[in-house]
């Protein structure tokens, strides 16, 4: 598998939601490096590096002022572009998934030429949805039962 670099961006993020997404990560198997930015007025999660230290996942800790959501993820992308990620996913800090779904979602970028993915989870069921886009045309298909059924489906 290629490398795949992952982020998430916090702000009073509290720890059971942490440990929850952490656990997501590290079973997954196939991330290399996790950025964790944070934009809470203090340090308090620059601990998650020691914590995780013995995960198998090298953990990017970015403490900075609040920059915003989109701009803080942007810190962590353009560094691991100039690190070689070939792969980066974006998440939240209170999901989780199942230990296929990234290795998935990359085989299914590869086989259908997809660029970008998102997903839109639904509240309070925690149901996603994934949504590729590609040059040609944007599919979509349920998170929980992306691997249980055949992906690629058209999204409404």
């Amino acid at each position: 598998m290629r490398m795949l670099t992952a982020s998430v961006v916090l702000f009073n993020t509290p720890r059971k939601q942490l440990d929850t997404l952490f656990a997501s990560v590290v079973n997954a198997g196939c991330v290399v490096r996790f950025y964790v930015i944070d934009n809470s007025p203090n340090d308090k999660w620059r601990i998650l590096e020691k914590d995780y230290a013995a995960c198998g996942v090298e953990i990017r800790y970015i403490h900075n002022e609040n920059l915003g959501y989109g701009a803080s993820h942007n810190l962590a992308m353009q560094e691991a572009i100039e690190q070689g990620a070939d792969y980066h996913v974006v998440l939240n800090p209170d999901i989780y998934f199942e230990a296929n779904v990234l290795s998935e979602l990359i085989r299914y970028g590869r086989e259908h030429g997809c660029g970008v993915c998102f997903a839109a989870c639904g509240i309070p069921e925690r149901r996603a949805a994934i949504f590729v886009q590609a040059a040609s045309h944007t599919c979509g298909f349920d998170f929980p039962t992306i691997f249980a059924k055949e992906l690629g489906k058209e999204a409404r």
